[in-house]
């Protein structure tokens, strides 16, 4: 499976930006990775609700 990673790219962000570019980066792609795996067949179980 291939590795999902959000960057922001630098190039021409102000300091606030530059401070929060690392938090932000592991939350868009922890996001990311949790909404990937949600759409994944193999993660996805039947809920002992349905019949």
């Amino acid at each position: 499976m291939q590795e999902l990673h959000v960057t922001i790219d630098p190039d021409g962000a102000d300091l606030a930006v530059q401070r929060l570019q690392e938090p932000l980066e592991a939350q868009l792609t922890s996001a990311l990775q949790r909404a990937a795996d949600t759409r994944s067949p193999a993660t996805t179980t039947a809920s002992p609700w349905t019949r």
